[in-house]
């Protein structure tokens, strides 16, 4: 179809309780019986390399089965250490692998003001970047809670705060400003 990189999600819960889905929704892929999930994550990215596809990894939600969430990098029971913890065991299963090139730290964080995102953003991303060094960091951006300005934003598509209070990485050049834009509708 002409592109060179898929975004794979994922849900932190998943993450963490690292179980497999029921046997019997295992349909095409049959030796996934039984695999855990990081298990079937390192399989997918291993199909995609076999494609010369890169992968962007993609923190979408923090609990698989809650939608909508409050588009925050925490809720109850989880904290920025638990998302740390997320990406570490993410890492450490995926950094040595070719065509993983980036890590999204969390997608549309819609219910957050960018001062609190921005040091939230900045804290994830500098760990991820410690444990794996030459992925590059996806930050999007807010929704329109807390903004002075009369524009309407969808969920992660504003960065107007960005310049002032940027998101701060060790490496400068290992992060991406990603809004989270759909583009138009229909009869647009």
């Amino acid at each position: 179809n002409g592109f060179n990189a898929v975004r794979l999600p994922f849900a932190l819960d998943n993450v963490m309780a690292d179980q497999g889905p029921q046997e019997h929704m295992i349909k095409a892929e049959h030796q996934l019986r039984g695999a855990s999930y990081l298990a079937m994550m390192e399989r997918v990215v291993d199909l995609a390399a076999s494609r010369g596809l890169l992968i962007l990894l993609d923190l979408h939600r923090l609990q698989a089965k809650r939608w909508p969430d409050a588009g925050l990098w925490y809720a109850e029971g989880i904290t920025v250490d638990t998302v740390k913890e997320a990406w570490d065991r993410i890492q450490a299963r995926l950094c040595s692998r070719w065509n993983v090139f980036a890590a999204d730290v969390l997608n549309e964080p819609h219910g957050a003001k960018w001062d609190d995102w921005a040091a939230a953003a900045s804290s994830i991303g500098n760990f991820i970047l410690s444990k794996c060094m030459r992925w590059v960091i996806f930050v999007e951006g807010v929704g329109h809670e807390g903004t002075e300005e009369t524009a309407e934003f969808f969920w992660g598509e504003n960065l107007v705060d960005a310049g002032r209070n940027p998101v701060m990485v060790s490496t400068k050049n290992k992060l991406v400003y990603s809004p989270a834009a759909y583009g138009h509708g229909e009869g647009s």
